[in-house]
């Protein structure tokens, strides 16, 4: 997802292995990109919906249910396909800074995902690198 730790996404794609490589503009123009549209985890058990594409526009969808956990994972079940039951996610391309919002221009006073545990408690919101809370002018 868009949002994801820059360092998250490096992480993810080097435990996929197998050439994969964090997109980028230079390699989406050149590789061919398949879609994690769904990723659910929970205990030993994972659940991913993937988007294949199958020709130039068009896609097909293999959901994959993973067991593993510490050692390595490996496919249960595979189930293809032969549409969408999903949208196409949006590109997301590695971003520049650990944290994507730090790259964005305006604050749009939404909540960030590394402020995400802090909501609804009367502790004060720090932005990431930041010691003490910003004080309102």
């Amino acid at each position: 997802p868009a949002d994801l730790r820059r360092s998250a996404m490096i992480e993810v794609v080097e435990r996929i292995g197998g050439g994969s490589q964090v997109l980028t503009p230079e390699t989406a123009a050149s590789s061919t990109i398949y879609h994690l549209a769904r990723i659910t985890i929970r205990n030993d058990k994972a659940e991913l919906d993937v988007i294949v594409p199958t020709g130039p526009g068009t896609y097909e969808m293999t959901q994959l249910r993973l067991v593993g956990r510490f050692e390595s994972w490996r496919v249960d079940v595979a189930r293809e396909w032969e549409f969408l039951v999903r949208p196409i996610p949006e590109l997301a391309y590695l971003p520049e800074t650990e944290y994507p919002a730090e790259s964005q221009d305006a604050q749009d006073g939404t909540i960030k995902p590394w402020q995400e545990n802090l909501r609804g408690t009367d502790r004060p919101v720090t932005e990431p690198g930041q010691t003490e809370p910003a004080q309102p002018e």
